[in-house]
């Protein structure tokens, strides 16, 4: 029996109590839980067995943003030059003008639909202020290819910056954005369930492209300096190439969308690559100034992802196996290809994962509590994980691990007054006392 004395004493466990006193009135419904700062949206793309739009309204060439709960056109994909609608932007990149030289930041990534991502449960830092949502947990609920997820690693252009912390925040991810509304930003994309719900078989959308592309000014919607790859059977690569071999894994530029033409910034040739190759997630860093902006030279750094079929997973000496078509690579002008995060630095590195797009945000703090911040949040409580609260909830962790369902903890931990890693007859005596009104 829980000591009322003791339980006074904490207002924590005054303020589960209450929560549980809510229950017994009425079941709490929350079909959302937002991060506590959501993450502005990206520009970004589908591939083409999207079914988002994609036929009636939009192409795989197509930019797109959320803008109002809607989706929006960015950029056509005649204004990038495409002029095929079999045409399919594979990634997509600014110039690293956000992100200068000495600045860390964090790494954002997707994933396509056949990706399982490492086992691992959510780390234990962030389950424990209620994001619990990784690769592998929304593959497992058939939605991983339409979120959006963040490494719980910093970075910065020359690699990983070394975690000290003990144990080290290395080697997860959590999801920052879904393809259905978490009270933040999302892509709007299939299946439209919450990031709670098990969909496995549905209908999947694949953002396949990430970016927050640069704008001509502050008031200006005017898109400029877009680094794109096509994916390797994309009919306007023969033209586009202008002279260099049709490839998924050469890289365009384009300074003014829709006001001229692209040009090529870097061959796959140039890139270390081979023809057969294909680019599918980008970060670039082309500064001008002492370089030359969309043109790839000594000052840049290209951070890139190869799609599974690609020939070069088989050559670069640095790539995981299995899991190649995870890891994110990086070439200097002039130098070879290196590793710049194995795919197991992500979570990832399963035989079928694949990185298919990638984006970074600056920052100069814990990536765990970065994703704290910016994570998707579990609602506490939630034991059979419909969206409710309320004693179906308390019975089902009051179970414990012994019968049919293991509990996860980060869901039953609200019913777990003594904090002892178990909800059992003390708990429930404890929230007796608050029920009946004993503080």
């Amino acid at each position: 029996m829980v000591s009322l004395r003791l339980w006074k004493k904490s207002r924590l466990n005054r303020s589960l109590g209450m929560a549980l006193s809510l229950a017994l009135l009425g079941p709490l419904v929350a079909y959302a839980a937002p991060p506590i700062a959501p993450l502005p949206c990206p520009d970004f793309s589908f591939d083409p067995n999207s079914s988002m739009g994609l036929g009636h309204y939009f192409a795989p060439g197509d930019v797109l943003t959320r803008a109002t709960d809607s989706t929006a056109r960015v950029l056509r994909a005649s204004a990038l030059g495409l002029l095929s609608p079999s045409d399919d932007v594979d990634a997509l990149s600014n110039s690293g003008f956000n992100v200068p030289l000495g600045q860390s930041f964090v790494l954002l990534f997707s994933v396509d639909r056949n990706t399982t991502g490492l086992h691992l449960s959510a780390d234990p830092n962030l389950a424990a202020e209620n994001v619990p949502y990784n690769v592998y947990d929304q593959f497992q609920r058939g939605q991983a290819a339409s979120d959006e997820f963040v490494a719980l690693t910093l970075f910065t252009w020359f690699g990983p910056v070394s975690d000290r912390r003990d144990p080290p925040a290395q080697g997860n991810s959590a999801s920052v954005r879904n393809n259905f509304d978490e009270g933040g930003t999302d892509f709007g994309a299939a299946p439209q369930v919450h990031s709670r719900d098990v969909v496995p078989g549905a209908q999947e959308d694949n953002v396949d492209a990430l970016a927050q592309l640069e704008r001509a000014g502050v008031r200006s919607q005017q898109v400029v300096n877009v680094y794109f790859s096509l994916t390797r059977d994309s009919p306007s690569l023969g033209w586009l190439s202008n002279g260099c071999p049709p490839s998924g894994a050469n890289i365009f530029f384009s300074p003014l969308p829709g006001q001229s033409e692209p040009n090529v910034f870097a061959s796959a040739t140039a890139l270390g690559l081979l023809p057969d190759d294909d680019i599918d997630a980008l970060v670039l860093f082309d500064p001008a100034g002492p370089g030359v902006r969309g043109v790839f030279d000594a000052m840049d750094i290209v951070l890139f992802s190869l799609d599974p079929n690609s020939p070069s997973l088989n050559t670069i000496a640095s790539a995981s196996l299995p899991g190649g078509a995870a890891d994110v690579f990086v070439k200097r002008y002039g130098q070879p290809i290196e590793l710049f995060a194995p795919a197991a630095l992500l979570g990832l590195g399963d035989p079928n994962d694949n990185i298919d797009a990638l984006d970074i945000i600056p920052y100069s703090g814990d990536p765990v509590a970065f994703a704290a911040q910016h994570g998707i949040r579990a609602i506490p409580g939630d034991c059979d994980d419909n969206g409710i609260v309320n004693l179906v909830d308390f019975a089902c962790c009051l179970a414990g691990p012994d019968v049919f369902v293991v509990v996860p903890i980060e869901a039953c931990g609200a019913f777990d007054v003594e904090h002892d890693l178990d909800v059992d007859l003390a708990d429930f005596a404890a929230f007796q006392c608050v029920w009946l009104g004993g503080f």
